[in-house]
């Protein structure tokens, strides 16, 4: 599977922020893609950002479905993973007052063959806890396969803001979910399809806070080399204020 991605991934530390608290990392081979915005004082955030990636894709790798897996295994083993990372960086934190209540979001992809809907195709795969993000670029058409578990997406969804509220609101940055917050932890799965020249878009909050998804889509649209449509994307988040650290990561299914 790995021969069919194309990918790349880029975090800039923004404008404005002193450290970057985000994290990712690729392991293209196995079609995995996993990134986290780390919260917290001091150093706390780098830290849980970076030991959630980690311990994710080690999870991962020691409970690998095989290749004619169920799609609902292939998504349980990509909860579980979240849960193992939860649980690292929750015991991290209790070990030092100078880690207590850190926390991460995470947001993954795993493209790779499974069994969907009775028979073996390639799909993509995800699982997620906080606002960072995943979207589908297909026929130059942005799609959010993510919903954020946020404090204004409940209130969205409730009716009591309107979405352009939500973009505009103090809020906004208040997450209800987070690894390294709760023991019991929830994370959000779900299988799509993948076709061939689909582009996936992981991303913390810095590029979406700053960048529209309509303006998302017109970039990705400009260009084909995904290292240009990584920086140009950073690059427009830091026009626009570059207020928190800002990390993208590019995959392309061939």
């Amino acid at each position: 599977m790995g021969k069919q991605i194309e990918h790349f991934g880029l975090s800039d530390i923004g404008c404005v922020r002193a450290t970057n608290e985000d994290a990712f990392a690729i392991a293209g081979d196995e079609g995995v893609f996993v990134l986290c915005d780390g919260m917290g004082g001091g150093a706390a955030g780098e830290v849980a950002s970076s030991l959630a990636v980690d311990a994710f894709l080690e999870a991962l790798r020691e409970d690998k479905p095989g290749a004619n897996a169920e799609a609902k295994e292939i998504r349980e083993a990509m909860r579980f993973a979240i849960v193992d990372a939860n649980s690292l960086v929750m015991q991290r934190a209790r070990l030092s007052a100078e880690f207590r209540g850190m926390g991460t979001t995470l947001v993954a992809l795993w493209l790779r063959s499974g069994r969907i809907d009775g028979r073996v195709r390639r799909g993509a795969f995800l699982a997620h806890v906080g606002d960072s993000r995943c979207y589908r670029m297909r026929d130059r058409k942005l799609e959010p396969l993510t919903v954020d578990h946020s404090l204004v997406e409940l209130q969205v969804q409730m009716g009591e803001i309107t979405a352009e509220e939500a973009e505009r609101s103090d809020m906004r940055h208040v997450i209800t979910r987070a690894v390294g917050a709760d023991a019991r932890i929830e994370p959000e799965t779900r299988t799509v399809e993948v076709r061939h020249g689909d582009v996936f878009l992981l991303c913390s909050d810095g590029l979406t806070g700053e960048v529209t998804d309509a303006r998302i889509a017109e970039i990705l649209s400009d260009g084909v080399k995904l290292e240009d449509l990584c920086r140009a994307l950073i690059r427009e988040a830091r026009i626009n204020g570059g207020e928190d650290n800002i990390t993208c990561v590019l995959a392309r299914a061939l």
